[in-house]
């Protein structure tokens, strides 16, 4: 699993996004930080609701969804999980992290991390 710690767009690992069948998730993690909790929460809550929602109130676009990880954020970072399977699994990560990072960090002082998570078995059908 690679972390890329700097704060700059997701470049994706075509190693990790294609190791499994399709029929498997990949999970792309963003650690979200600003040395500001309230502009960061603003930032971040104003991304959320600029995506769709599906009808159980799932935020994403394209093949990708978004999961907010509430047990892992804290006042200074938020963690994020874009979550994709299927044929189209690297287009869809790419495209989500692609979002993610060019409107958080259109509000100065955003930094972001990203962190390729292992997904064991989990399978997206």
């Amino acid at each position: 699993m690679k972390n890329q710690q700097q704060s700059r767009p997701y470049v994706p690992d075509y190693d990790w996004l294609w190791t499994q069948p399709p029929s498997y998730t990949r999970t792309l993690r963003a650690i979200i930080s600003h040395s500001d909790a309230a502009v960061l929460r603003t930032a971040f809550t104003s991304f959320i609701r600029s995506l769709q929602h599906d009808e159980n109130g799932v935020a994403g676009r394209g093949g990708w969804a978004i999961y907010p990880n509430v047990s892992e954020s804290e006042p200074h970072a938020v963690v994020a999980d874009i979550v994709s399977g299927g044929e189209d699994v690297a287009d869809a990560i790419c495209d989500g992290a692609d979002e993610l990072f060019e409107k958080l960090t259109a509000t100065p002082g955003i930094k972001i991390q990203w962190r390729q998570l292992d997904t064991g078995a989990t399978k997206s059908d």
